[in-house]
């Protein structure tokens, strides 16, 4: 439970997220390890929910999908 944070070696962040008995629960941001965003998001017990975007390691935006309010699909 709880907040989870990941560096690389050279102290990037690279992953800033929330767990719920082990699954993504809350905010998710990830970046790529020359600091730029790679993915951000919501997740309700595991599962992707409304807004998420994923992004080139330059940064720009690859992909957005919206997946709605529906914890369950």
């Amino acid at each position: 439970h709880g907040r989870t944070r990941c560096w690389t070696p050279s102290g990037v962040l690279v992953l800033d997220a929330n767990l719920k008995h082990g699954e993504y629960h809350g905010p998710y941001r990830s970046w790529w390890d020359n600091g730029a965003a790679k993915e951000e998001g919501e997740f309700f017990d595991g599962r992707r929910i409304g807004r998420y975007r994923w992004y080139h390691p330059d940064g720009t935006l690859w992909a957005d999908h919206d997946y709605g309010t529906d914890s369950k699909s």
